[in-house]
């Protein structure tokens, strides 16, 4: 982040439900750089006004950091960002942004910083800002405008198995490139390898 600049108000949904059955292991308990995923995504976020990791309840979570679980269970990332924000609704006055992050990522960290360096520059007709790599939009890693993450969840009727295209198909959006940071998710023990992430 550029230094001096006034990042706006924001929370944060991490996403780490969903069976990881190609995997094998639950990928937020994956150990990478010193720690898990899950604590490297929530380290991410530390500036927050609130952090809800929406997925299983069965791990410790880190400190200042709340659960929602999936309603339904496995219900999907869009069903996990409805949670999130049902969660974020309990802990006081909304903030003008919320991230929404797949926990997936080792090295989200890398990139988060980017990310919140395009918010004070997004005008008032940007829903979202994503984080862009190799010429792909991240679509679970990005910046939503809060209302208008709201407003596209109330427009869907339901949330179980819908695909996160669908949720932000009418969302106005810009993104943000990252070049220097390997933005792969790690679904398949292949991924895991390729990281240096050991599964046993």
């Amino acid at each position: 982040m550029v230094e001096g600049m006034t990042i706006p108000g924001y929370d944060a949904i991490i996403l780490s439900g969903g069976r990881a059955s190609r995997l094998g292991s639950p990928k937020q308990r994956l150990a990478y750089a010193g720690a898990t995923l899950l604590e490297r995504a929530c380290a991410a976020c530390t500036t927050a006004r609130a952090v809800v990791v929406a997925g299983p309840t069965e791990i410790d979570p880190p400190a200042g950091v709340c659960f929602a679980p999936e309603d339904p269970p496995f219900g999907g990332p869009v069903a996990g960002i409805a949670s999130g924000l049902a969660a974020l609704a309990t802990t006081g006055e909304r903030a003008d942004w919320v991230l929404v992050l797949a926990v997936d990522h080792p090295e989200l960290p890398a990139a988060v910083p980017a990310l919140l360096s395009a918010l004070p520059e997004a005008t008032p007709e940007v829903d979202s800002v994503l984080l862009e790599h190799r010429g792909e939009p991240q679509i679970l890693l990005g910046a939503h405008r809060t209302a208008s993450l709201h407003r596209a969840l109330a427009a869907l009727g339901r949330t179980r198995d819908v695909s996160v295209r669908r949720l932000q198909a009418d969302l106005r959006r810009t993104t943000v490139t990252v070049t220097d940071v390997d933005l792969s998710d790690v679904d398949t023990p292949a991924d895991a390898a390729r990281f240096g992430i050991d599964l046993d």
